[in-house]
């Protein structure tokens, strides 16, 4: 059956364009199909969107939302995140009423339902009959119920109330869930946990994968990989490689566009520089294509995953599990309780320097150790396949019809 599908994706980073990739790579096997993304000037402005727009140009029409700034009284009472929410979800109302009376879409899809808050959903209607669903990344009314460890939050109460409420909304087809816990907070037929995407990593050589990258063969090698900002906790982490025993051969590399800001302050600062001087500092300044990632992750010894004040999915883990990398993180959020359920790696507890170190020589000299721990995220991650994300995804757009036409009459 023929589908006209509209999308909405702000954003062009990271796992928006990779998560846009797997789903429009799955809606091209079907050849009647066809997608409206509509999204933003910035968004059209990356690399990795320009490579998917190019990749999917006769299946794909882009359409840019013209910028929208939400009135200063909202960011001001409510902060620049959900201003910009606020902004998000304006634009695709106005958009969407537009679009949709022209050419009568099928379904309608959020792959970042963050992009516009529950709050919006719930409250304001936008794709009126149109069946529509959504991918959560980063709920947390949940966290406390399911012993997830996060500070708690004046809001969360307001957006467990949205959440319910849009469950009763007879278009929606379903909320997909990178969080498992959601699905079982909720037990409700339309919260469906999905899992965050990976490809599966080809058999490569460890040694190989130094060589072409320039890294050193017998250095113990700690990965940060991805956008590379604050949120990276690089203010911790490059003074506890720094504190390092010399005679652990402890290694660092960063691999992702590096935030200029972090880049003037923290990575011209005394660690940074003392690993540069010692050659234990190895910077990837630029996009990391797929090919790159790739020998990034299977030259690396340990995956670093801890963040700061991000609670949600990571996709990094996701590899670092494929990979069969141990992982550091923070005891905190998602990626906290997924790695203590699954002993995938060490946890440290608050921004301590010392404790990094100390978790770092305990990676470097309990190999078997931190051989088992890869292993488990192996076992945690492998499934973590496009197919397995996009197949039940597709299965509710196809199906999309019926259940509405169910709500509407029954």
């Amino acid at each position: 059956m023929s589908k006209n599908i509209f999308i909405y994706e702000p954003y062009g980073t990271g796992h928006h364009t990779g998560f846009l990739r797997i789903l429009l790579t799955e809606f091209a096997r079907h050849n009647d199909w066809h997608t409206t993304l509509l999204t933003t000037e910035e968004a059209r402005g990356h690399p990795s969107f320009a490579h998917l727009v190019a990749e999917f140009t006769s299946k794909l029409d882009v359409v840019v939302a013209p910028s929208a700034s939400p009135p200063s009284l909202i960011r001001t009472l409510a902060g620049s995140y959900y201003a910009e929410q606020h902004a998000n979800f304006g634009a695709l109302r106005r958009a969407f009423r537009k679009l949709s009376a022209a050419r009568r879409f099928d379904f309608a899809l959020l792959p970042y339902m963050e992009a516009v808050g529950v709050h919006n959903l719930a409250l304001r209607s936008v794709f009126g009959r149109t069946p529509w669903s959504a991918v959560a990344f980063g709920l947390r009314f949940h966290f406390r119920e399911a012993g997830i460890a996060a500070p708690p939050r004046s809001i969360d109460a307001l957006q467990r109330m949205c959440f319910l409420r849009m469950l009763k909304s007879p278009a929606l087809v379903g909320i997909f869930s990178l969080d498992p816990y959601v699905a079982r907070w909720a037990n409700h037929p339309k919260v469906i946990h999905v899992p965050d995407p990976s490809s599966p990593p080809p058999s490569l050589d460890s040694r190989e994968c130094r060589r072409l990258l320039n890294l050193p063969d017998d250095a113990r090698i700690v990965l940060v990989y991805g956008a590379i900002d604050g949120r990276k906790c690089l203010d911790l982490l490059l003074p506890a490689i720094a504190a390092c025993d010399p005679e652990l051969n402890v290694s660092m590399v960063i691999a992702g566009i590096q935030d200029r800001r972090l880049q003037k302050a923290l990575l011209r600062a005394q660690p940074a520089t003392q690993l540069r001087r010692e050659s234990r500092l190895f910077e990837f300044d630029h996009f990391i294509a797929s090919n790159e990632e790739q020998l990034l992750f299977a030259a690396a010894d340990i995956v670093w995953t801890y963040y700061a004040d991000s609670y949600g999915s990571s996709g990094v883990l996701v590899k670092a599990g494929q990979y069969a990398k141990p992982v550091l993180a923070s005891d905190t959020g998602l990626v906290g309780r997924i790695v203590s359920d699954e002993r995938c790696g060490l946890l440290v507890s608050g921004p301590d320097v010392a404790a990094v170190t100390r978790a770092i020589a305990q990676l470097v000299t309990q190999p078997t150790d931190a051989e088992e721990m890869g292993r488990r995220g192996f076992a945690r991650f492998s499934g973590h396949t496009p197919d397995a994300f996009s197949g039940p995804i597709c299965a509710a757009i196809e199906r999309a019809d019926r259940i509405v036409t169910g709500h509407r009459t029954g």
